[in-house]
């Protein structure tokens, strides 16, 4: 990924933050940084992505973009607590500690949104199940309101339900064939 080299005077102007809320956002991570863009007219925070091996950063130590500080309605929001509350909302680093922890956490995640969707597909899948019973009765109602036999095929002469219903079929296809 290319990378933006900016020239020193880009971060070197009057809108610096204060030392109070630099020394805070050290106090949450000191490889944190805070500047004002310029041209997007908000505070950035950035953290160098290399290690704190000692030596003092540069502009040109590679490093990510944290949080362009900003209100949700996407307007300017000045430097105070807030910013504050929101980088550490964000810290997944210090929730977890280390990145086992965090493979651990998002693997649960993972067997519980699992867990759900098989329990809504079994859920769907008995009620649907249900409906057919349902509607399989209704017809079951239906055919027993409504004497759907032949005139010459009477239930007394037939045992069972099922024997009703291969005479039934037994003599449409006859009337079929003679018809066909």
């Amino acid at each position: 990924m290319p990378k933006l080299v900016l020239p020193q005077s880009f971060y070197e102007n009057e809108n610096k933050p204060t030392e109070a809320f630099v020394r805070g956002l050290r106090e949450i991570d000191p490889l944190l940084i805070c500047y004002w863009n310029r041209f997007r007219g908000r505070w950035v925070i950035d953290r160098y992505s290399c290690d704190n091996d000692g030596h003092d950063h540069q502009i040109a130590c590679p490093r990510q973009n944290v949080l362009i500080v900003e209100s949700p309605e996407r307007e300017y929001m000045p430097l105070n607590e807030r910013v504050y509350e929101r980088l550490r909302a964000m810290d997944t680093w210090s929730q977890y500690k280390s990145a086992d922890e965090w493979n651990e956490y998002t693997a649960a995640q993972r067997d519980s949104h699992k867990q759900r969707v098989e329990k809504s597909i079994r859920d769907d899948v008995r009620h649907i199940i249900l409906d057919d019973k349902e509607q399989f009765k209704k017809i079951q109602t239906a055919i027993q309101m409504h004497d759907l036999r032949p005139n010459d095929i009477s239930r007394a002469n037939l045992g069972s339900d099922a024997e009703l219903g291969a005479a039934v079929i037994g003599q449409r296809l006859q009337g079929e064939q003679t018809h066909g």
